[in-house]
């Protein structure tokens, strides 16, 4: 009698279990892109919160935000304190201009994980976006203070400064970002921008230089050299960097206007010594 029942069993695990191994061993183990398997993977367990969410993420990285938003609150319907699932909802909703959609997630993810630096500081890119001008600053505040060694929210924070005009606080947060990331591309060339603002022509030189340094296809550091080179009456090394920054990008126009410019500049001067 026993023989029988477990004659039973074994066809039992032989209808079920091998299947499902075999299942979870193609879902897992094969080389299929990652968004398949999730959907296999939702397909199969179609109730739950994690499930869905892991699809949404997959679906965002492939750029397919309707579908993403739809696993997004599918995932808060199992449960409505997913704080990633708010968060990355509202990020769907603000890629597709939902600015407005998107703000209630975003409270309610901050408000569920407060000490998320992260959160404070993609909330406080959004108010920005939208003009809430004072709640943006608190976020962003918040979020360098909650991350004080991440260059990400010091640079975060140094864009919402600039934009607010005030330039030494800017300039202060960019000199944080290249000393947490010393190969910030973007903080450098701000950086050169913001000095050559400010009259200070060998720093600006110094950062643009150390840009190209990390990348020399950088068609705007040239082009911003050269400024600085005519700044100085440099004409010819301006014309250098300038005639760079074009060969680089055929279809810079400010760099070829500049070009144009300092090589009138350049005949004029040599006019005049001539004539002199």
């Amino acid at each position: 009698m026993s023989s029988g029942w477990a004659w039973q069993g074994l066809k039992w695990v032989a209808i079920f279990v091998v299947p499902l191994g075999a299942l979870w061993f193609f879902q897992t183990r094969l080389s299929v892109p990652e968004i398949q398997r999730r959907a296999w993977i939702v397909a199969d367990v179609p109730l739950g919160a994690t499930s869905h969410f892991e699809y949404g993420r997959s679906l965002q990285k492939e750029g397919k935000l309707d579908e993403a938003i739809e696993q997004y609150k599918l995932t808060l319907q199992f449960n409505p304190n997913h704080a990633e699932a708010h968060m990355n909802l509202a990020v769907a909703l603000s890629s597709q201009a939902k600015f407005d959609a998107a703000v209630p997630h975003m409270e309610t993810a901050v408000r569920l994980q407060p000490n998320n630096g992260g959160f404070h500081l993609l909330f406080g890119n959004l108010l920005h976006r939208i003009g809430r001008i004072d709640e943006a600053a608190f976020h962003f505040e918040t979020a360098v203070r909650l991350k004080p060694y991440s260059a990400d929210a010091h640079y975060g924070y140094a864009a919402f400064l600039d934009a607010a005009g005030k330039n030494d606080e800017y300039i202060g947060e960019l000199r944080k970002v290249i000393r947490l990331n010393p190969n910030h591309l973007d903080a450098y060339l701000r950086l050169g921008d913001a000095m050559f603002a400010k009259g200070d022509l060998e720093e600006a030189k110094k950062h643009y230089r150390t840009a190209l340094r990390g990348d020399p296809t950088l068609a705007v550091a040239y082009n911003n050299l050269g400024k600085v080179y005519m700044t100085q009456g440099q004409t010819s090394q301006a014309i250098v960097q300038f005639s760079e920054a074009l060969r680089l990008n055929p279809s810079y126009t400010e760099a070829e206007d500049n070009l144009s410019i300092a090589k009138a500049s350049d005949a004029f001067l040599g006019t005049r010594t001539t004539n002199f």
